[in-house]
């Protein structure tokens, strides 16, 4: 499952610029994400990297659903 970019960037309260530098990912992966969403796994990282929770970030269901599509 692929999880939308927006809630992580809308989360943040972070300019695009500001959330590179906050999450240390690459410019090209944030362009990547903007496009295709993430995995699971890059939304905890970033998630984790600005000091949230992830189901902050989409809601307690929608992470848990996410994280049961997860082999």
């Amino acid at each position: 499952m692929r999880l939308p970019f927006e809630p992580l960037i809308e989360a943040s309260g972070l300019t695009l610029h500001d959330f590179v530098l906050r999450t240390g990912a690459f410019v090209r992966d944030v362009n990547k994400a903007k496009m295709n969403g993430v995995s699971v796994r890059v939304a905890d990282n970033w998630a984790t990297r600005l000091g949230l929770h992830p189901a902050e970030v989409y809601g307690i269901e929608t992470w848990m659903q996410a994280l049961g599509d997860v082999e």
